[in-house]
């Protein structure tokens, strides 16, 4: 076993992660990152750091999770909630409460308010709660500006409707935006943050 390995074995289960589930080039080339920033130069040192400042945690904590997502990513996944989730939902004319669990920078969470927006005739309120435990992905996602391949699985003309150009960027609607509640939630260590249908 590598120290690289070695030290993925320790580190990641008080994080409640499993090293199996890493892209591990990534996760090596952010964790070197980070231990160069505190003058730590090989895993071992790093891991005996890790044990004396706990505070430390918090840092490498963000580093071992997947953050990139975009707009409608696997669509037929999408196109069957529309169809055999919200609408069914929608039909029986009931506020909807849905939680967005791991929603990194919104996309999924923003992806469910357009699906919901785009069903035919009149529908009940619907609430989102995203939660992620990185809570600089959940600032980027109060934004609701994305790049352009964050988008590039909307169909164009869904994103003629709820983006604007913004400096080689893209603005989601702000009704889109303020439609979701966005929260830091720690999905291995706390209960769901509500009921959800």
């Amino acid at each position: 076993m590598t120290d690289f390995e070695t030290f993925l074995a320790e580190a990641l289960p008080p994080l409640g992660l499993a090293p199996a589930a890493l892209i591990r080039r990534n996760i090596r080339r952010r964790i070197t990152r980070r231990m160069e920033s505190q003058g730590v130069h090989d895993f071992r040192s790093y891991l005996s750091l890790l044990r004396g400042n706990p505070e430390e945690w918090e840092f490498l904590r963000p580093l071992l999770t997947v953050t990139i997502s975009r707009f409608f990513r696997n669509r037929r996944v999408f196109e069957t909630i529309a169809s055999h989730v919200l609408s069914p939902l929608a039909a029986k004319g009931n506020p909807v409460c849905a939680w967005s669990a791991g929603c990194a920078s919104g996309e999924e969470a923003f992806t469910l308010r357009i699906l919901w927006e785009e069903l035919p005739g009149k529908k009940p309120d619907l609430s989102i709660v995203a939660t992620d435990i990185d809570e600089e992905c959940l600032m980027r996602a109060g934004e609701g500006l994305y790049s352009k391949s964050s988008i590039r699985e909307v169909p164009g003309e869904v994103a003629d409707r709820y983006f604007r150009g913004e400096g080689g960027r893209y603005r989601l609607r702000e009704d889109v935006v303020r439609s979701v509640t966005f929260r830091r939630h720690d999905l291995l260590r706390e209960s769901p943050p509500g009921e959800f249908d």
